[in-house]
């Protein structure tokens, strides 16, 4: 039976993927990486914003908010390092990169470890939420790229290539 709109089938799902890949010169794993990379960060924001409400810092629900910021941390080491275009571990020329999901549980851990002097015994006066967040946050970051960075290789410019 005809299209009463008269339009042309759309592509299936694969097939824009791969056009897609190949327009910004990526792989296809690559872009369904970068899918899945963001698709995690936004799980992640999402339910540490629902942790974050009305949290108390001697709830138990300040040890998963510091574990999904921490996470959220290593997660932006990842994107701004590769684009999110790593799902697993791979070694490239110059390094060893880990990819979204170690960086998420590195990150998480680091977060938890960064706020857990806080949780077990809070200062006076308590520390705010925020300070949670930033703490669980820059752990998660750095741990991600320290890890890497040990991880690196130099590589070498070609002769003649700009120094």
């Amino acid at each position: 039976m005809a299209d009463p709109n008269n339009t042309p089938a759309s592509p299936i799902a694969g097939t824009q993927i791969r056009q897609t890949a190949s327009a910004l010169g990526l792989s296809t794993g690559e872009i369904v990486s970068m899918i899945f990379t963001f698709a995690i960060a936004a799980g992640l924001g999402i339910f540490a914003t629902i942790t974050a409400r009305d949290l108390s810092v001697t709830s138990p629900r300040a040890i998963w908010l510091a574990v999904a910021v921490g996470g959220l941390g290593g997660l932006a080491h990842k994107i701004a390092q590769s684009r999110g275009t790593v799902l697993i571990a791979e070694r490239r020329a110059d390094g060893i990169y880990l990819g979204t999901i170690a960086g998420v549980i590195l990150g998480g851990v680091a977060g938890l470890l960064a706020v857990k002097a806080f949780l077990i015994t809070p200062p006076t006066p308590p520390p705010t939420v925020m300070q949670l967040i930033y703490e669980s946050f820059i752990a998660g970051l750095a741990l991600k790229g320290i890890t890497e960075a040990a991880g690196g290789q130099p590589v070498r410019q070609p002769s003649g290539g700009p120094s």
